[in-house]
C-alpha cells in the first residue's frame, strides 16, 4: 500500500515528501551537498568511477523509520530506491533529571543509539558509550544507515518526560548527545514490536565536576608555567 506524505531526508538539510502514490524525487544531488561524500574505484577495464554517496532516510507516522546508504556513479542511471515501510516498532518512555537541582531537564534531545553487531560501529561508538565520546548526530545517523537502521530521538517536554514512538525492534543505548557529548547512558533497553519499554529514566549532573588542583614540576623540580593539563 503506497504510503503519502511520508517524510523522505536525504544528506543533512534536504527533505521531500512522497505523493500519493509513495513516490518521490530527490534532485541536485552532488559533492559540495552537506551530507554527499565522494567516491571512486577502479572497474575490471582500469577506469575509475566516479559518484557520491549520500543516506537517505524515510520515516512516516505509525511506522518504524528506515534509512540507507545510496551510491549514485558519475554518467549511470539513478538507481530505484524501495522503502517497505512494514513495521511500526514499540515505544520507550522515560523522565530526564537534573540529579543536583532535582529538577526535570526540558528541551532535551534523549537519542536511541541502535546496536549494531558490527567490529568497526562498536570501536567508533565506544567512546559515547562510556560517556566521553565526541560523537555528532550526523555521524551517528550516516553510521547507522550504512547498516540499515535509523537513529530515533524525542525532546523531553517540561516535565522532563520523553516518549521515543515508532522503535524498530531490537536493544538501545539511552543517551543525551549535547555539543557532541553523550550523557546519561542508559544501556540494554529492549525494545519490542507494539510493545511499551516504560520507566526509562535518565539522569543527569549539569554542573562540572570535583575541582583536582595540583602543582607541575618539570625534572629539576622547577615549576612549568603555561603547560597544558588533561585528565583521562
Amino acid at each position: 500500500t503506497p504510503i503519502a506524505a511520508a517524510k523522505v531526508q536525504w544528506g543533512y538539510r534536504h527533505e521531500v515528501r512522497t505523493d500519493a502514490r509513495g513516490r518521490f524525487v530527490l534532485e541536485n544531488i552532488g559533492p559540495g551537498e552537506a551530507g554527499v561524500s565522494n567516491f571512486g574505484t577502479t572497474g575490471p577495464d582500469g577506469q575509475v568511477v566516479r559518484g557520491v554517496r549520500f543516506d537517505v532516510t524515510v520515516s512516516a507516522e505509525g511506522f518504524a523509520p528506515h534509512a540507507q546508504e545510496v551510491s549514485l556513479n558519475e554518467g549511470a542511471e539513478p538507481p530505484e530506491l524501495r522503502f517497505a515501510m512494514r513495521d511500526r516498532g514499540g515505544t520507550i518512555s522515560g523522565t530526564a533529571t537534573d540529579l543536583d537541582q532535582h529538577q526535570p531537564l526540558t528541551g532535551e534531545t534523549v537519542v536511541a543509539v541502535p546496536e549494531i553487531t558490527d567490529s568497526m560501529y562498536r570501536n567508533w561508538l565506544s567512546p559515547l558509550m562510556n560517556g566521553a565520546g565526541m560523537v555528532g548526530m550526523e555521524m551517528l545517523r550516516s553510521y547507522c544507515a550504512r547498516h540499515n537502521r535509523a537513529v530515533v530521538t524525542a525532546e523531553t517536554d517540561d516535565q522532563g518526560r520523553f516518549t521515543l514512538r515508532n522503535v524498530p525492534e531490537g536493544h538501545y543505548t539511552l543517551c543525551f548527545i549535547r555539543r557532541a557529548q553523550s550523557l546519561a547512558l542508559r544501556e540494554n533497553v529492549e525494545v519490542r514490536e507494539g510493545e511499551t519499554t516504560e520507566g526509562m529514566d535518565l539522569e543527569v549532573r549539569r554542573r562540572p565536576g570535583d575541582l583536582l588542583t595540583g602543582r607541575l614540576l618539570g625534572a629539576d623540580a622547577q615549576p612549568l608555567a603555561s603547560t597544558s593539563v588533561g585528565v583521562q
